[in-house]
């Protein structure tokens, strides 16, 4: 994430659409036990060059599409962020000075050699860089994180069969690093992936492979203090996934009623020469109850070999992934799950509904301090907390898609348990991520095409965490002794966006335009996570909040 989710993730101007899907639908769907974000690229070659800028006091960014031949074209997009230029004063995040700047840039070449087959080839680099010197702590910080991305995409169509395959390869690091008086951290992890997926679409029938070879750094302290602590190198884990899948789709009895039925077969070897195999069927009905409106029901299992977890849950750079072994197992789940859509007024206003359950298994939360690696001697397997658990929960939207105001209305309570092997006393604890509540609200009225007004309200409920019950002082050291896991929690989440855009000039191909924004007006102080601090002179247990005032915005936007 950007900036604590400030910016939006992707570059929007260089993708066509996007789609969310909340859990496993089919067998093709990844070893992932959560959702699925698809940012779906364009797959027609423009006629003209074309494109679109922002220039803005906080960042700008631009898209430009432009045609090679008759049938290959070219979009490159990019971005960059300069908060520090003028806005130096808002960036004293309590008490502690901040510096931020971030930069992504995207190129996708598509080429359509002939009517049956389309090649696309796509690279991303995006870099994060934040400093934060905190005058208590009398300490800088530094926290960099990054991602490249290399894919070649190939669909080929044969008179009844389509080919979809891409090999790709993608790379994500972060550094964190801490300088306190006479002491320093540093926190690198990465992982690197080579993947490849083939994917046959038969008829009814859907059959493919995957495979995927990781190398994977977990978090890997590197400390230089008084206490002169050696860590032991993380070791590199190596490992590699081979799947195989199978959905079949058929219409029960020639009725409204559709079936899919599919299985998942996995292999998975890690480093240390263990071997996992799993066989996870998924099972969907949908009751195609008018032309616009559904009902589906679903279940089934699934595997994950791969984990994140750190000191936070929240998208920071102290967050590190690392591959399953013979001791951490891969972590799987049985769900089910049940959803509703309709469709009203000719498609202007849409309701989905999902109400889900999942049982898990093998499920891991970091228990460690980042603070206390200075003065401890670190190990991996001390700071995670194994066990299972559930989520159970309902999801509710109304869109509406056309006419002057548009927009959407979303509410989600859900309820994320879980239960550790290390608690003597067997308790069930809420997960890091856990957050009953989430109500969203997004709107825009456009008048005459000459004014757009646009809003956004979050709330949310505040997330768990493990708070400190005694502190002392050690060789002038701050040591900690805990609560029970998860036993607290933050404040709810609250935020209300608004923005304006003045249409200078507003047709289907040009456009011209000044933006006004305003994040965060009713300047409400969000928790980040709780800390010892020195305030005056006096230690004190108190929330880290992100952004203490509003912060105005204004740019210029020009599509042609």
């Amino acid at each position: 994430q950007h900036l604590l989710g400030f910016f939006s993730i992707f570059n929007s101007s260089h993708f066509s659409d996007m789609a969310f899907t909340t859990s496993r639908h089919s067998a093709s769907f990844p070893n992932r036990l959560g959702g699925e974000l698809d940012m779906e690229l364009p797959d027609c070659v423009y006629d003209i060059t074309n494109g679109e800028l922002s220039i803005g006091v906080m960042s700008s960014q631009g898209t430009i599409r432009i045609p090679v031949s008759r049938n290959s074209g070219l979009l490159i997009s990019a971005r960059s962020a300069y908060l520090n230029l003028l806005y130096k004063q808002w960036l004293n995040i309590d008490g502690s000075h901040i510096k931020y700047s971030f930069g992504d840039y995207n190129i996708t070449y598509l080429l359509k050699p002939s009517p049956r087959d389309e090649i696309q080839i796509n690279t991303y680099y995006g870099n994060d860089n934040t400093n934060i010197t905190d005058d208590g702590y009398q300490a800088d910080f530094s926290l960099k994180w990054g991602n490249s991305l290399f894919s070649t995409n190939w669909n080929h169509k044969f008179n009844h069969i389509d080919l979809r395959t891409i090999a790709y390869y993608t790379y994500y690091h972060n550094k964190f690093y801490v300088k306190e008086n006479n002491q320093f951290l540093k926190l690198p992890s990465a992982i690197g992936e080579f993947g490849f997926k083939s994917t046959l679409f038969i008829n009814n029938l859907i059959v493919g492979t995957e495979i995927a070879l990781r190398n994977v750094l977990p978090q890997n302290p590197i400390t230089e203090s008084a206490y002169q602590i050696d860590y032991p190198n993380q070791i590199r884990q190596k490992t590699k996934e081979i799947s195989f899948f199978i959905d079949y789709n058929h219409n029960i009895l020639d009725s409204n009623f559709k079936l899919n039925v599919g299985i998942r077969s996995t292999f998975y070897h890690d480093y240390n020469n263990y071997s996992f195999v799993s066989a996870d069927p998924s099972v969907t009905i949908t009751d195609m109850i008018s032309d616009c409106s559904n009902l589906s029901i679903s279940f089934g299992t699934q595997h994950q070999y791969i984990s994140q977890t750190g000191f936070s849950s929240i998208g920071l750079p102290t967050e590190f992934w690392y591959s399953n072994n013979n001791i951490y197992k891969p972590q799987n789940s049985q769900y089910v799950s049940a959803s509703y859509n309709i469709s009203l007024m000719r498609d202007m206003y849409n309701i989905t509904s999902e109400v889900y359950y999942k049982r898990l298994f093998n499920q891991e939360e970091y228990n460690g301090n980042i603070m206390d690696i200075l003065t401890h001697t670190y190990d991996f397997n001390d700071q995670i907390l194994s066990g299972s658990g559930y989520n159970i929960g309902i999801n509710l939207m109304l869109s509406k898609r056309k006419g002057p105001i548009t927009g959407w209305l979303s509410y989600a309570y859900s309820i994320s348990k879980r239960r550790f092997k290390s608690d003597e006393l067997n308790n069930l604890y809420p997960s890091n991520h856990d957050r009953p509540h989430e109500f969203n609200l997004v709107s825009t009225y456009n008048y005459h095409n000459k004014l757009e007004l646009g809003g956004t309200l979050v709330f949310a409920s505040g997330t768990p965490f493990t708070s400190t019950k005694d502190f002392y002082l050690i060789n002038n050291h701050i040591v900690s002794q805990f609560n029970e896991h998860n036993s607290n929690r933050l404040s709810p989440y609250f935020r209300i966006d608004l923005s304006i855009n003045y249409y200078i000039k507003n047709t289907k191909t040009k456009q011209q335009a000044i933006n006004i924004s305003f994040y965060n007006v009713t300047m409400h102080k969000n928790d980040i996570f709780y800390r010892l601090k020195i305030y005056k002179g006096q230690y004190a247990y108190k929330p880290f909040h992100f952004v203490l005032d509003i912060l105005p915005s204004i740019s210029y936007y020009i599509k042609f």
